[in-house]
């Protein structure tokens, strides 16, 4: 990984909007549970154009894009015709920030720190689909099916800022 955030720290533009982006995700609460409601914070990422594909499979499959994720295929037992405000999220702080919460400290300076983020974020990783219930609370969709994706290669880091936020799960 050391040569990859290497290769990555000359490529960058602005190297500081890397530690920005790594400071922003530290930031956030932890993942807890209040009156009955998880408060997930992640990286989360707007569905659009949902829609279902030929059943040749035993699930149904269905297909969206993501301005961040690109196109995403979902398999599952779940009715998601129709469904709309569909999120899906990266809940994996910790391995992503190289942090252990029972520590609390990072492992590394936060230069460093924020580059191996920007390197972690370009690996696949499996994301939770939500819902949208009233007043800005959402319910997992899809808990039958492992959703991986991919940050697209030409995303902006300004446009994975945008996303950064704490999610209520009811």
């Amino acid at each position: 990984m050391d040569c990859v955030v290497a290769t990555l720290c000359s490529s960058l533009p602005d190297p500081s909007f890397s530690v920005s982006l790594y400071e922003r995700l530290y930031d956030l609460p932890p993942l807890s549970l209040i009156a009955g409601r998880l408060r997930l914070p992640g990286i989360v990422s707007p569905l659009t154009n949902l829609s279902e594909s030929d059943p040749k499979f035993d699930l149904p499959v269905y297909r969206a894009m993501s301005p961040v994720l690109g196109d995403i295929e979902i398999k599952t037992k779940d009715e998601l015709s129709g469904m709309k405000g569909l999120l899906l999220i990266n809940p994996w702080i910790g391995p992503l920030l190289d942090r252990d919460f029972a520590c609390g400290a990072p492992l590394f300076e936060p230069a460093t720190c924020a580059l191996r983020l920007v390197v972690r974020l370009k690996q696949p990783f499996g994301a939770l689909l939500l819902a949208p219930l009233a007043r800005a609370q959402y319910r997992r969709v899809a808990t039958d099916s492992l959703i991986m994706v991919q940050v697209r290669e030409e995303i902006s880091l300004t446009e994975l800022m945008d996303g950064i936020r704490t999610i209520d799960i009811q």
